[in-house]
């Protein structure tokens, strides 16, 4: 068996595959997407979710939010602290509380002060590709893991991908944070089962 290719030519075709789907199909994906992700007890149990806002050709988290709003459950966003390399959890009401940030990324204005993520708070995640064990492939700063990594963080990590980004993946690394779960098109799959 071929040895699995190393992150850098993974990133690139992921990226390069995730690129090509069709926008009429990725629309059709998306909404399957978000109809698993809100039909499930684990969107219906949580009362926060924090989520990413998706760009270019990343699962669409936008209609999520929607949903989230609708049904009264708070929702937070990432914002970048500067230059620290570290990434905040910050409260999200409006879309009009957005402005370009760090990679010209929109991310909550710097007046919205951060917050801590209550226990059981579900957290999506976009990523490159995931394994079917839970481990992400993301775009290479690390600002999830670290994030992730805080000992005082109890929440419900989930994945948000297409069924073409699930594929095997080099052996993660100390500092690798894993999803719990993974959220495609197909539905929902709990890492590390069969």
């Amino acid at each position: 068996m071929p040895p699995t290719p190393n992150k850098p030519t993974l990133r690139k075709h992921f990226q390069l595959l995730r690129d090509s789907i069709a926008p009429a199909t990725r629309k059709e994906w998306d909404q399957a997407i978000l109809q698993h992700l809100t039909d499930h007890t684990v969107f219906e149990e949580a009362s926060h979710l924090f989520t990413y806002l998706n760009f270019r050709s990343e699962v669409d988290t936008r209609s999520i939010i929607e949903a989230a709003w609708a049904v009264g459950k708070t929702v937070s966003i990432p914002r970048l602290k500067g230059d620290s390399a570290a990434m905040e959890a910050v409260p999200f009401h409006a879309w009009s509380e957005l402005v370009p940030g760090t990679f010209g990324l929109l991310e909550p204005a710097s007046y919205i002060a951060p917050l801590a993520l209550p226990f059981g708070t579900l957290i999506l995640l976009p990523g490159l590709a995931f394994d079917r064990n839970g481990n992400r492939l993301g775009y290479g700063g690390g600002y999830y893991d670290r994030f992730l990594s805080r000992p005082r963080l109890r929440c419900i990590k989930a994945g948000l991908a297409y069924q073409a980004q699930i594929t095997d993946l080099p052996q993660p690394e100390r500092f690798d944070q894993r999803v719990d779960w993974i959220i495609t098109e197909l539905g929902w799959k709990k890492a590390g089962a069969t």
